[in-house]
């Protein structure tokens, strides 16, 4: 079993079309130079229920689940 998962994607920014893409048309979309990085972590040290760790510290954010979370999805 994955105790911990790092993924990453690249920023984009869409240089025109941004709304058509609704209506299956194009739109002209490049990546940046800039990246999110998601962490996740599986903690259940202290209890009988399983907890994961959501980090993202290019925001500065971390967000914390019950396993069960993830059943109701």
């Amino acid at each position: 079993m994955i105790d911990s998962l790092k993924i990453s994607s690249p920023g984009k920014i869409i240089l025109a079309g941004e709304h058509s893409v609704v209506y299956g048309k194009k739109a002209l979309a490049c990546s940046i130079g800039l990246r999110t990085s998601l962490i996740a972590t599986r903690n259940n040290s202290n209890n009988s229920n399983n907890l994961f760790e959501l980090e993202m510290k290019d925001l500065k954010k971390s967000i914390k689940l019950d396993e069960s979370y993830f059943n109701e999805i």
